[in-house]
């Protein structure tokens, strides 16, 4: 359960998440969890990362094993991600039991990332899409995306991505303030 965000404009891109952690029903404030952040860097690049919070350690410890990432575009994320794969699956012990009517196996997570060569959303089954303007994902997506729709055309990207997360965290139960944000210059 999680709100993040990101919008692109003007030379600019800003990825944005809440600050929640949740086990089950229970929802805890970042005034209380020190390691809430769910937004990640690696090299230039940042990850914004929903579902179990081990799947932040499990990406920063498979991509420090990976001998050659690309997120330089949607096909080179892809096929990061097959690679990243077979790492969290043989090394990490990602566990993989699918439904029979499942197309690939999944890796268990779903993310947006964010560097100089734009903005995109990495899902479990390692479908990549690249936005033009903003995208939100988790639990707060939808209220994120309606934020961010109404104020795209007036406000800078910092300003967009904190209002989808303030949207997220006003209606959304698993998500809360306060927002954290990063922001990265697109080449």
């Amino acid at each position: 359960m999680s709100t993040i965000c990101a919008a692109k404009k003007n030379g600019r891109i800003c990825l944005a998440a809440d600050t929640a952690t949740s086990f089950g029903d229970l929802v805890v404030g970042s005034d209380l969890v020190a390691s809430s952040g769910k937004l990640l860097q690696f090299e230039d690049t940042w990850f914004g990362v929903t579902g179990s919070v081990a799947h932040g350690f499990a990406l920063r410890e498979a991509l420090r094993t990976i001998e050659n990432t690309d997120f330089s575009s949607a096909d080179r994320i892809y096929r990061t991600f097959l690679d990243l794969h077979a790492i969290l699956k043989e090394n990490i012990y990602l566990k993989t039991d699918e439904e029979d009517d499942d197309p690939y196996e999944s890796s268990q997570m779903n993310m947006m990332l964010v560097n100089g060569s734009g903005l995109y959303s990495v899902h479990s089954y390692r479908d990549v899409m690249a936005y033009n303007r903003y995208w939100a994902i988790g639990s707060g997506a939808d209220y994120a995306l309606g934020a961010m729709h109404a104020l795209y055309d007036e406000a800078e990207c910092e300003d967009i991505a904190r209002a989808g997360i303030d949207a997220g965290c006003a209606f959304d139960s698993g998500s809360k303030l306060p927002c954290e944000l990063h922001t990265v210059e697109v080449s």
